[in-house]
């Protein structure tokens, strides 16, 4: 095996790229030995430092012995394989296909070295690896025909190797060659291999450095979580729809989008100083979900956090911009003062949710807070940016369900948060309270959401809801009664997916229905 002088001083070094190429064959004057070989020099000529590791050198015990891999002590050159394994950024695995399968030695060697705490991890049931940020290239050889062994066997080898193995410890993408046939090729044929072999791995910095864009770009998808968006677009939709029907004028088309781009804007501008101030609660949290957590991009280091803060001022710095182009183009009826007033009060409730000096989610204020601004704030947003006075009973009334459905799943997201949350002293409403506590006023939120809905039905005529959208809402305020009455009796206090998901589409039932009648019912220019 070849080994670096100083691998220290080759983890930190600045090259861009670093290759592990891997002989998983047993005999070390295989045809897999020229593929390794060949790999290694057009890696190597294509600027990347490589190093090579030979299966077949490695004087090691195969089986594992103890209940747990853990606790039998790696042989020398096993711990110097698996830190040149945490060094590599791509490893390149060439080995034979054996009934189907990589070799005994090969296999021996992954349950040696990938072991949990190092490869991965469990939380609480729960898988989450620990190779990210690796990618990786199988060689595969065979006499098996190609179709025979794709379609027949469903290639069990790649799939055991590429997906259960590496992929399940973090190392994506990973790519395959396979060369069937072997037995029977000519010279001329595995010269031609050998040739496609040079040619990929010349490769590799074009396709590395492509899988980067595409991996940064899903992570600032990731970090932007626009799962959270659905639910300001409803009600500031709401505010809009509802001011163009009940003063009777027309939907005043470049205030409703330019109104709208601020409102995201600003959204966006406080999940992103979510993420750089509960970067402590996140790193600590073992129960991240789709709606808690944080978005992991930060803690797992595919963003940084100067990424982080410049993309938080960009979005404060357009979202002033568009303020500026809504006021120019608000319709006569609309306040500029009222618009700048509450795009100001939107920027300081946002970021204040967990930035200093409010930092109100550490306040046990959090919820009271996003379940304002999701519900009173952005209807009222809408229905000003329309016209509308803020002395009219129509946005306040409509956003009394709304407030009370999204304050039911706020207090419920900070189920899973908990126990990381109380070790950075955030005190969420469950941290201060409590589960039981918290569990029962989500389940009065839920009850008086639907209590409130039923009323504005019977005492406002402009709030037009189906019987069958109301039928709908009580047998959902009913289901989600039920598993909240489940979480009480069990007290779990980590992850609550279920409930959080019907805690979150119950607030749906308070705007889609009133939207689409309103949007039925309005005027357009």
């Amino acid at each position: 095996m070849k080994m670096l002088p100083n691998l220290t001083a080759a983890i930190v070094s600045a090259e861009p790229i670093k290759a592990l190429v891997i002989l998983g064959h047993p005999r070390p004057d295989s045809f897999c030995a020229a593929i390794s070989g060949h790999a290694a020099g057009s890696l190597g000529g294509a600027g990347i430092i490589v190093q090579t590791l030979s299966i077949s050198e490695i004087e090691f015990n195969q089986d594992v012995l103890f209940p747990s891999p853990r606790a039998q002590p790696l042989e020398p050159r096993l711990e110097q394989a698996r830190q040149l394994i945490q060094w590599a950024d791509h490893l390149v695995i060439v080995y034979p296909v054996w009934w189907g399968m990589m070799p005994a030695r090969l296999k021996g060697f992954l349950d040696r070295v990938l072991l949990p705490g190092w490869a991965f991890r469990e939380d609480r049931g729960s898988w989450r690896p620990l190779l990210m940020g690796r990618s990786a290239h199988l060689y595969l050889t065979m006499d098996t025909p190609g179709w025979v062994y794709r379609w027949i066997y469903r290639a069990p080898s790649e799939r055991a190797l590429g997906t259960a193995t590496l992929g399940f410890c973090g190392v994506r993408p990973i790519r395959v060659t396979r060369f069937c046939r072997v037995k029977d090729s000519s010279d001329a044929q595995r010269q031609a291999w050998l040739e496609q072999v040079e040619r990929e791995c010349a490769a590799v910095p074009r396709w590395l450095t492509r899988h980067r864009r595409r991996r940064r770009l899903f992570a600032w998808l990731r970090i932007v979580r626009p799962q959270f968006y659905a639910m300001t677009a409803l009600a500031y939709g709401v505010g809009a729809f509802g001011a163009a029907v009940q003063m009777g004028t027309a939907l005043h088309f470049p205030a409703l989008a330019l109104g709208f781009l601020c409102m995201f804007l600003l959204e966006l501008a406080t999940v992103l100083t979510n993420e750089l101030h509960d970067f402590e609660t996140d790193r600590r949290n073992e129960n991240a979900g789709p709606f808690n957590g944080g978005s992991r991009m930060l803690v797992e280091g595919r963003l940084s956090l100067h990424d982080a803060r410049r993309a938080t001022t960009a979005a404060l710095m357009a979202a002033v911009v568009a303020g500026a182009a809504l006021i120019a183009v608000a319709p006569p009826g609309a306040s500029p003062a009222l618009i700048a007033a509450s795009l100001a009060i939107g920027a300081m409730l946002g970021l204040g949710y967990t930035a200093p000096p409010l930092k109100l989610a550490y306040r046990s204020l959090g919820e009271l807070n996003v379940a304002f601004t999701h519900s009173f704030f952005m209807v009222l947003c809408g229905w000003m940016f329309q016209g509308g006075g803020i002395a009219a009973v129509f946005p306040w009334a409509v956003s009394v369900p709304m407030f009370l459905a999204v304050m039911a799943a706020i207090i419920l997201a900070g189920f899973p948060d908990a126990e990381a949350d109380r070790a950075v002293e955030k005190k969420t409403f469950v941290v201060r309270w409590g589960i039981g506590p918290a569990v029962l006023t989500a389940a009065a939120a839920v009850a008086l959401a639907a209590a409130s809905a039923l009323v504005l039905r019977r005492f406002q005529p402009w709030f037009s809801a189906e019987p069958l959208s109301l039928a709908l809402m009580l047998s959902h305020a009913g289901v989600l009664s039920w598993l909240l009455a489940r979480l009480l009796r069990s007290r779990h206090s980590a992850r609550i997916d279920l409930v959080l998901f019907a805690a979150l589409s119950f607030i749906l039932w308070f705007c889609v229905p009133l939207l689409l009648h309103l949007a039925g019912a309005s005027r357009l220019p």
